[in-house]
């Protein structure tokens, strides 16, 4: 499934401030060494999940990659390295649907050919971490389209008005839509790879609950309290799946109170529309990734 044009601009604008930007330093996460009393406790880890998860734009790219946009900052290699795991399979992909899991990715415009997610799994797997569902309901998109509304009325609901119809708001129909088909993911993942320590990984917060920081982050101040209350509502619909299917949650959500992209830049996991470090639009920076791979890491070896 092709993505919107307004995406493709905005996940190709951290290369042209990068580019305008030559010369300023930028914090990047420190590499990480192996815990020596956790290595080897887990052999072979399979990473599964969309852009929140390969990490656009984050030093370095994988090469092979191809499209998917896979990064070395991203919490999986982060967390492979924390733990000791030296094969890890990283299949996560930029604009990778639920239905991804199952069935080829396959994006011409962005050189994407990603086999079936699951394709990685194996008996043998013994870890596993995913982060779906959010392509589904069109998030990245309600970001952009919040954005590009915010200009027009930057005290208003501009963005909750588009993406309500006859007085019901559609964004929540297509969360509880989406749930079905994470459960239907769960189930399948636990069947293929039954003897895997599996963990469902929720997203970060993008926004503040209130008022937020037009323009530095472009959404209209009525409607911060509206896509936050989605990305809430997401992250609970996320959490009960993976409990009815007896998967720990790691709520990066709620770990991330006071690190959303309002927040100043040596603070906040998330950046906003115009990055102020090297990610995507809406999307976690480095520092994001490792604090996520470390909530990870808290629940893969039982740790708070």
């Amino acid at each position: 499934m092709a993505l919107p044009a307004a995406l493709r601009r905005l996940l190709v604008l951290p290369l042209v401030i990068a580019a305008l930007a030559a010369g300023t330093t930028v914090a990047t996460a420190k590499p990480v060494e192996p815990e020596p009393a956790r290595t080897g406790q887990f052999t072979r880890y399979v990473s599964l999940g969309d852009s929140f998860v390969s990490g656009p734009y984050i030093p370095q790219p994988r090469p092979e990659s191809r499209g998917c946009l896979r990064t070395t900052g991203n919490y999986p290699t982060v967390l492979a390295a924390k733990l000791g795991v030296r094969d890890l399979a990283d299949a996560s992909c930029i604009g990778a649907f639920t239905h991804h899991m199952t069935t080829a990715q396959d994006e011409p415009s962005w050189n994407i050919d990603n086999p079936p997610q699951f394709d990685r799994l194996t008996p043998e797997t013994d870890l596993v971490t995913i982060t779906t569902g959010g392509i589904n309901i069109g998030f990245m998109q309600l970001a952009i389209d919040c954005a590009l509304a915010s200009f027009g009325d930057p005290l208003g609901t501009p963005c909750k008005k588009k993406h309500t119809v006859d007085g019901v708001e559609q964004i929540g129909k297509r969360i509880e839509a989406a749930a079905p088909k994470v459960n239907d993911v769960l189930v399948e993942l636990k069947r293929r790879a039954p003897r895997a320590k599996v963990v469902f990984v929720g997203y970060p917060r993008l926004v503040p609950k209130s008022i937020g920081c037009f323009p530095t982050v472009p959404i209209a101040f009525g409607d911060v309290e509206y896509l936050d209350g989605l990305q809430q509502k997401l992250n609970r619909a996320l959490a009960a799946q993976a409990a009815a299917n007896g998967i720990p949650f790691v709520d990066a959500y709620k770990a991330s109170e006071g690190r959303d992209a309002c927040q100043a830049p040596e603070v906040r996991w998330m950046e906003g529309v115009i990055p102020s470090s090297p990610t995507a639009p809406a999307h976690p920076n480095a520092a994001g990734m490792t604090a996520v791979a470390d909530l990870v890491h808290a629940a893969v070896v039982g740790r708070d």
